[in-house]
């Protein structure tokens, strides 16, 4: 079965990219890379459109051609193309992207918020509001 990493994979092999080359542009290891490749890794929406950057890629590319190997044509039933050639499924991914951004700034203007206020959340001071004790010299 196709996955959406054998996708990337084919992707940034027609572009002759290495993994260490992509990795560095995302800011990761070729190692955690490789894994997203062979699918042992999941990635979620902002890697992938991350991804798709680097690779100066659609992000559709990625769904589609996974769909198209499996030899599942639902992303083509369940798409009509508008004027601008966005299908509803292109549309649908991109209202979940900007959910999951939208959601990602309310949990940060809320951490800023807290900051501002001197509330720091107890995961944000390190091991639950521990110190660390320090040895004294000799």
């Amino acid at each position: 079965m196709q996955t959406i990493g054998a996708c990337i994979k084919h992707c940034r092999e027609e572009q002759n990219l290495t993994q260490e080359y992509v990795a560095a542009q995302l800011g990761i290891s070729q190692q955690a890379y490789s894994k997203i490749e062979s699918g042992e890794t999941a990635v979620n929406a902002l890697r992938l459109f991350q991804i798709a950057t680097v690779l100066k890629a659609d992000v559709n590319r990625f769904y589609a051609q996974a769909e198209h190997l499996r030899g599942n044509n639902t992303v083509n039933q369940h798409t009509h193309n508008n004027s601008y050639g966005t299908t509803s499924h292109d549309i649908e991914l991109y209202e979940r992207f900007i959910q999951f951004l939208l959601k990602e700034n309310t949990e940060k203007d809320e951490l800023i918020r807290q900051l501002l206020n001197g509330n720091l959340p107890k995961n944000a001071r390190g091991g639950g509001g521990t110190s660390i004790k320090r040895r004294k010299r000799k």
